[in-house]
């Protein structure tokens, strides 16, 4: 098994239902990140546990002045995302966490903000780094998943969901979780000839509630 190095400018989808084990991922992952701002458009996320503060006027402008800031963004009007996301983008060297993609597009009825694919396509020349989390990637643009450098496929309801990851990861993920592994998952790289199934995640070979992370980068590790 492979191990995961992920750089904080690239782009990550975590996909599954409620409670298999994509947000406690995407969590950990961001728990280091010195430059991160989190749109939360579901009102799931504790700012406290994720060590966040609530964005402000002060927050965006210590973040485009190139100052270190965890900012917390919770609005349910989707012509204000484009206020924070254009603010990422000119702040640069910055993470955006999207934690349910479809939100932002009104559960795939309208089309996505300009800024968003903007970020995705051309971010990487700006050190934004793209991570999104969702539960039906059927309904989320095409390229919050095709733009993607890392995947991370927990179980799924729905066929069409592991249909569209299956044309990017490979069709191993066309076949359902088994049951009897409530936290296991795919992961993917672009740069594998397949995916790894992984039926247990290990975080630097700690147990979840003692992972105490200070890489300036990210590190996974995965056992069977």
């Amino acid at each position: 098994m492979p191990e995961i190095y992920i750089d904080s400018s690239q782009r990550i989808i975590a996909v599954g239902k409620t409670g298999s084990g994509k947000t406690f991922l995407m969590k950990y992952l961001t728990r280091t990140l010195k430059r991160l701002m989190v749109l939360d458009p579901k009102a799931m996320i504790d700012p406290a546990q994720w060590h966040l503060d609530w964005v402000s006027g002060n927050g965006l402008r210590d973040l485009q002045n190139g100052k270190n800031v965890r900012l917390l963004v919770r609005t349910y009007d989707t012509a204000e995302w484009n206020t924070y996301l254009t603010a990422a983008w000119n702040a640069g060297n910055t993470v955006v966490y999207i934690d349910e993609l479809y939100a932002l597009v009104e559960f795939g009825r309208i089309a996505p903000p300009r800024i968003l694919s903007q970020l995705y396509t051309q971010g990487r020349e700006r050190k934004v780094g793209v991570w999104g989390a969702t539960q039906r990637p059927a309904w989320v643009p095409m390229f919050s998943i095709s733009e993607c450098d890392w995947f991370f496929a927990f179980r799924t309801q729905l066929q069409d969901d592991r249909k569209r990851l299956s044309e990017l990861m490979g069709p191993e993920v066309l076949d359902p979780i088994p049951v009897e592994d409530r936290f296991g998952f795919w992961m993917y790289s672009i740069e594998w000839d397949h995916p790894y199934y992984v039926d247990q995640l290990r975080i630097n070979g700690e147990k979840k509630d003692e992972v105490k992370a200070t890489q300036t980068y990210e590190k996974l590790e995965t056992h069977r």
